[in-house]
């Protein structure tokens, strides 16, 4: 068993139930998808926001807070309020998700859990499970994976490729 840990940080006090929410779903979807992977998520208020410039491929800027993690060997992911207008925003180690579109996604009865397992990956490129070494997680269709696996309340799903993407197995 592979075991991760991952800092779900939030940033005002009134942001720690719905923090505390993302995190069980994201554990549940990792278990899901990945029964060998033991995904610890704590879940704590942001003390050090700091700012993440981020130039896209096709030209996009982006200015993004985000918090580091505690430790050497953890991964972050802060939930802001701040729209930044895209669904979350991670790299090696530490990113960001947008609250507001998470909620818009609830709202249509879809799950939150879908946009923070994709940045969740982007925080552990290249980490080794098993002999694997997990690869980017917008890499899906250098892999076989060109079309979403499914669809939840008209979002597109890649549960296939994240299971692929934690396992290196197709199924």
């Amino acid at each position: 068993m592979t075991a991760f840990t991952l800092e779900v940080y939030y940033e005002c006090d009134e942001d720690k139930d719905f923090s505390i929410a993302e995190a069980g779903k994201l554990r549940d979807l990792v278990h899901e998808l990945a029964p060998h992977i033991a995904l610890n998520v704590d879940v704590q208020k942001a003390t050090d926001i700091c700012r993440s410039q981020v130039d896209l491929p096709d030209g996009r800027h982006y200015d993004v807070p985000n918090q580091n993690p505690s430790s050497s060997g953890r991964q972050s992911l802060l939930i802001t309020s701040e729209d930044f207008g895209l669904l979350g925003l991670a790299g090696p180690g530490r990113g960001c998700l947008n609250k507001k579109l998470m909620l818009e996604m609830i709202g249509r009865g879809g799950n939150s859990a879908n946009i923070t397992i994709h940045e969740w990956l982007h925080t552990i490129q290249d980490q080794n499970v098993n002999g694997w070494n997990i690869p980017p997680a917008d890499s899906s269709a250098d892999y076989g994976f060109r079309d979403p696996s499914g669809y939840d309340h008209g979002s597109p799903t890649w549960h296939e490729w994240y299971r692929f993407a934690l396992s290196g197995m197709k199924c």
